[in-house]
């Protein structure tokens, strides 16, 4: 299964630890070990995304310890429900998490966190 991963209102090193918490449980579909979000010039914000295969049989227990943060940070998962549920399970391992909103359709789900760090 494919979740989508957008990760917004955080400065390049909060989107990195993001999205390395997947990484450690799930790989990425285009992304590869050195390919980590960059901070780019501008006035607008950014916006990192990334795809990630979550096999139907993904155990996230432990996947990953407390994560820091330098402040909140918006995510947004998206792709099949069951995908986006083990994702979602596996940022709750690493952060503190509140969930924003929630979106099903047919075939797919959309869910919005903002995570903070949970220092160990």
């Amino acid at each position: 299964m494919k979740v989508t991963v957008t990760v917004t209102d955080c400065p390049a090193q909060d989107a990195r630890t993001v999205l390395e918490v997947l990484a450690k449980g799930f790989p990425s579909s285009d992304r590869g070990p050195g390919d980590l979000p960059q901070d780019t010039p501008g006035a607008g914000p950014t916006v990192w995304t990334s795809v990630f295969d979550v096999p139907d049989d993904a155990h996230t227990d432990g996947a990953a310890g407390p994560s820091s943060l330098s402040g909140s940070v918006t995510v947004t998962l998206q792709g099949a429900p069951e995908g986006v549920e083990l994702a979602r399970n596996a940022l709750a391992a690493g952060f503190s998490l509140v969930d924003e909103g929630d979106a099903s359709g047919d075939q797919e789900r959309e869910v919005r966190l903002r995570l903070a760090g949970r220092d160990g």
